[in-house]
């Protein structure tokens, strides 16, 4: 991510999101703050902008396979 040309709080919001909910089988551990997860919609926007950055071609595919569900 360090060489990724993208918003840096994004980039950094991104990061900390997936470090805390993504190295354990389940969330709720005691060290994590749930409040967290409240930044997910815009975590998950951000995600979809980055990966529209940097691979348009895989962020096209993935709004035409939602567009035909």
């Amino acid at each position: 991510m360090s060489k990724v040309e993208f918003d840096p709080a994004k980039k950094t919001r991104l990061l900390r999101f997936l470090h805390v909910h993504s190295h354990h089988d389940r969330v709720a551990d005691p060290e994590h703050d749930l409040s967290t997860l409240s930044e997910a919609p815009q975590v998950f926007s951000d995600l979809l902008g980055l990966m529209h950055a940097l691979d348009e071609g895989h962020y096209k595919g993935l709004v035409a396979s939602i567009q035909q569900q």
